[in-house]
């Protein structure tokens, strides 16, 4: 007596000679990507500056809609010698004169893993900040090596402002 075979369940279909393998299919999305970015590099080198920090804020609007747990934090700028932090507005006004640490008393941070880090006078360039009040701001309070490890603490009246908008 003959069993009948069992079909195998794992076997693997060879690749049609008319279809790109997918190595090929892989350089050619990776070739279509660095044309993509060359021509988005070209465009961009063409645009005016304020068009570029126009583009740029409507980047981060749409980052914001996306993620709505995205928070802008209004952080304190730690002394001169810990203060590594560098905008990342394409066209810093700041940086031009001041080099390109954030060297102002108080600087804007992103919420994002890694954050940004923007002068607050570069984002106010790129987003109506008003706008974005109380949702989307709120103040940094945590602990600091140049603050001996305590959490910072506002003034009652910036507090009172973030609380009640």
């Amino acid at each position: 007596m003959i069993t009948p075979r069992r079909p195998r369940r794992n076997r693997r279909r060879s690749e049609s000679p008319t279809s790109p393998t997918s190595a090929i299919r892989e350089r050619e999305e990776i070739l279509r990507n660095i044309a993509e970015f060359a021509a988005g590099t070209e465009r961009r080198s063409r645009m005016m500056p304020e068009e570029k920090i126009a583009e740029n804020g409507l980047r981060l609007r749409r980052q914001l809609e996306s993620e709505p747990a995205l928070a802008i934090m209004l952080q304190p700028t730690p002394p001169g010698y810990m203060a590594r932090a560098r905008c990342r507005a394409d066209y810093c006004s700041c940086a031009e004169r001041r080099g390109i640490e954030i060297k102002d008393e108080y600087r804007i941070v992103l919420d994002t893993r890694p954050r940004e880090y923007f002068h607050i006078s570069c984002l106010e360039k790129m987003l109506d900040l008003p706008s974005l009040a109380p949702a989307r701001f709120r103040l940094d309070t945590d602990c600091y090596r140049w603050n001996q490890d305590w959490p910072w603490t506002w003034g009652l009246m910036l507090r009172k402002w973030f609380e009640h908008g």
